[in-house]
């Protein structure tokens, strides 16, 4: 943009030269003179160029956000279930999490010559107020939450911009005596790219420096984004997709409110990006994402299998027992899956924006324990990634036929007096104390390896859900070998409740085995 405004000012400058010797335009310290001392308002192209050259009077939206933040609680939520410190515990968030926002830069585009040159001198300005590309990032504490900023401004008119992950835009009108919609024979129109992939809750607002009313900017801005992105309904300022507009007249305008107006219009748009993405309920919480180990989160999965199902089944043999953990694992695959899915069709389908990636992949120190998350971290929910992480780690829950298969194959990995109390369990039958106590030993003893990233939070859902599926497809089970009419018991509070009637709960009393507390 620098050299094609220099280009088109030179031209401009060139042509403005006055055919009469006693008024020649000079520029001399920084202020425009005629050679009669008469100071003149410099022209809006000279304005533009003046301040799209001036690097020194940057606007931190980083440092806008976090001030943002700081109005808004942080997240509570007590009822949301994590992992103990024997398997649960995944090493990350505990009272941090990063923020990330891309912000756009959009202006119209026209073959109109004139309009261009303008458009350039707008887009220079920009660009030297934001500095288009570069990421920063800043550290905010809210109470004993510790937030990480991370912010990056684009130009979203570029080629090479994805605009399929942009977290807000500012659509900017550049001045010009011409109406909107139409510039000569041709037509005012934004980037078929950006209106394509524009979401209806991507918060959005106008910057126009044109001399008309803002009501008149509003509806002839809102007709150019409907035509070609398809919404029929874009809201009222304040209260819908555009939250604000800024009109902004440059015609009689100074570098210092200028800038001003600008960097107010930027905060509106951060605010309403940090109540309508940001928050739920009034309380803050941006998406995130969460490292999960495998490991952990299969072990987790097969306990609360043994112990729900114990309490729905009489009877089980140590083939009852392994087996259920191999549907336990099975159906943690298939949920894993379906979140895969599930994560194509949501927000997080195109995030975080690929510009805050670096060039090895991986966006550094995301996850509190400084670990990175990598930019095709998508694909560990990918069924058949899911499937050969979970299988090659239990490879013992999926080949052996019996518990005490287990402890013997794992006799040389394991210490000598570990080993001698899984043979003691199983010689007393207390197979689901043995299997309990090899699960946490394999978690106690080997490093985590593999790692699938989902949405903060979700874990405790994967693992309510598996449980739910399998103790209701054992449930049916017992009712159907007990008798039971299964219409009857649904009706009742508690299914439990009617089995405790049956006498069909046992609980083995010789068992040492305490449950894990939610």
């Amino acid at each position: 943009h620098m050299s094609q405004a220099n280009v088109w000012l030179s031209d401009h400058i060139h042509n403005c030269w006055s055919t009469d010797r006693d008024i020649v335009v000079v520029q001399q310290d920084n202020a425009v003179h005629t050679s009669l001392h008469q100071e003149i308002q410099p022209s809006i192209e000279e304005l533009l160029y003046r301040m799209g050259t001036d690097m020194d009077r940057k606007i931190d939206i980083n440092d806008i956000l976090s001030e943002k933040l700081l109005s808004v609680n942080v997240e509570t939520n007590p009822g949301s279930r994590s992992l103990s410190s024997s398997v649960r515990s995944t090493g990350t968030f505990s009272n941090r999490s990063v923020v990330l926002c891309k912000m756009a830069i959009v202006l119209p585009e026209t073959n109109d010559k004139e309009v261009n040159g303008m458009i350039d001198l707008v887009m220079l300005w920009m660009e030297s107020r934001f500095g288009f590309g570069h990421v920063t990032s800043d550290q905010s504490s809210i109470g004993s939450h510790l937030y990480e900023v991370r912010t990056v401004v684009v130009n979203g008119n570029a080629a090479t911009v994805d605009c399929q992950d942009f977290d807000a835009i500012l659509f900017v009108i550049p001045p010009t005596n011409k109406p909107l919609g139409e510039v000569g024979e041709s037509t005012w129109k934004f980037p078929d790219s950006v209106l394509k992939s524009l979401r209806n809750d991507t918060p959005r607002a106008i910057f126009a420096l044109d001399n008309k009313a803002a009501g008149e900017c509003f509806a002839q801005v809102s007709m150019l984004i409907n035509s070609a992105s398809g919404e029929t309904d874009l809201g009222v300022e304040g209260n819908g997709p555009i939250s604000h507009i800024t009109r902004c007249d440059v015609t009689n305008g100074s570098p210092d409110s200028l800038n001003t107006s600008l960097r107010q219009v930027s905060e509106v748009l951060l605010e309403h990006f940090v109540h309508q993405k940001l928050c739920q309920d009034g309380c803050l919480s941006p998406p995130s994402l969460e490292q999960v180990s495998v490991l952990k989160l299969g072990a987790q999965c097969m306990l609360d299998s043994m112990w729900q199902i114990e309490q729905i089944q009489k009877k089980q043999t140590e083939e009852d027992i392994l087996e259920n953990a191999r549907e336990a694992l099975h159906l943690l695959i298939m949920e894993l899956g379906a979140m895969g899915d599930d994560i194509k069709k949501s927000i997080f389908s195109s995030w975080p924006a690929a510009d805050f990636f670096s060039s090895s992949g991986e966006i550094s120190g995301y996850f509190l324990n400084n670990a990175s998350l990598p930019y095709d971290w998508h694909t560990t929910l990918e069924y058949s990634t899911v499937e050969e992480m979970v299988w090659s780690i239990f490879h013992y829950v999926k080949h052996s036929t019996s518990i005490e298969g287990i402890v013997e194959d794992a006799a040389a990995e394991v210490p000598y007096h570990v080993h001698k109390k899984m043979e003691g369990l199983v010689a007393k039958k207390h197979y689901r104390q043995c299997l309990e106590s090899i699960l946490l030993w394999h978690v106690k003893s080997f490093a985590d390896l593999s790692f699938i990233y989902v949405p903060r939070t979700i874990v405790s859902n994967v693992l309510e859900n598996v449980l739910q599926k399998q103790v209701s497809d054992k449930r049916n089970q017992v009712l159907i070998q007990n008798g039971l009419d299964k219409e009857k018991v649904e009706s009742k509070d508690s299914f439990l409740d009617v089995l405790k009637m049956k006498q069909i709960i046992h609980v083995s009393d010789a068992s040492p085995h305490t449950k894990p507390s939610n």
